[in-house]
């Protein structure tokens, strides 16, 4: 004769083959051998792991790495990586590149130099960055069309930013004094994305 036992808590997730034949052990009764497409709660129950769908199609059709970022627990992004690329996704949809006014997908392919650094002169500590960034972004309505209708709303960029902080080490005080700067684009529909300053 034979009988069925119901299992009603799954807490303790899939289970190792070392654990097969324990079943003095709380983590057999209430374990799995295998547990596929769901994800075990902390109460025990189980609910279904959520599938992907076709969000977009990749830049250029290209072939893409895909890197899931969660920034908090409210704040979760899809990264895709292209060729001197980047494209976030987040609940659905591409957030940046954003163009402001067009839902167009769009590339902003720039590249820095830059230095940074921290160092010392017996009790003064010197910090310092220098970063420069160029390169071009495919679709800028701020910028606006462009006028002699050579490269559609793209913009080319060009900006800076530099800083460096002094302090003096004495005992348990260090008082510091910093001072930074971003270069500023005054005129930005000139077809120059020069950064901004805040």
């Amino acid at each position: 004769m034979s009988t069925s036992l119901i299992q009603t808590s799954f807490s303790r997730g899939e289970i190792g083959p070392q654990l097969y034949g324990r079943i003095d052990l709380a983590a057999y009764q209430n374990g799995l051998r295998q547990l596929s497409n769901f994800i075990v709660t902390p109460y025990g129950g189980f609910v279904n792991r959520a599938g992907s769908y076709f969000l977009a199609q990749t830049l250029n059709n290209e072939v893409v790495r895909l890197i899931r970022f969660k920034f908090n627990n409210a704040d979760a992004y899809a990264l895709e990586f292209t060729h001197l690329a980047m494209r976030v996704y987040r609940n659905g949809g591409l957030v940046r590149p954003a163009p402001v006014g067009e839902a167009k997908p769009h590339s902003v392919q720039a590249t820095y130099i830059g230095e940074a650094g921290l160092g010392h002169f017996g009790r003064f500590n010197v910090d310092h960055a220098i970063y420069y960034a160029f390169g071009r972004d495919s679709l800028n309505p701020i910028a606006g069309a462009d006028p002699q209708l050579r490269r559609g709303n793209a913009v080319n960029v060009s900006a800076g930013m530099a800083a460096i902080e002094l302090s003096y080490d004495k005992d348990w005080l260090r008082p510091r004094i910093g001072f930074f700067y971003a270069t500023g684009d005054r005129n930005p529909r000139d077809r120059t994305a020069r950064g901004r300053a805040e």
